[in-house]
């Protein structure tokens, strides 16, 4: 099990990284709309619950 340091160092990474796709798509939005949209919305949700672990202290 990774240890609580370790476990928001990578969910913040993993978040950074979730951003540069963001932007990455934005830029390719107009070629496949649907595909680009969806991923974004993912995207989104998935920083919320890192948000929502942070709000609630596991982060």
């Amino acid at each position: 099990m990774l240890s609580d340091a370790r476990f928001r160092q990578n969910l913040l990474l993993a978040n950074n990284h979730h951003l540069q796709a963001i932007a990455a798509l934005q830029q390719v939005i107009a070629v496949d709309s649907t595909y680009a949209n969806a991923y974004i919305n993912l995207t989104l949700a998935y920083i919320n619950l890192g948000q929502s672990a942070n709000a609630i202290g596991i982060l």
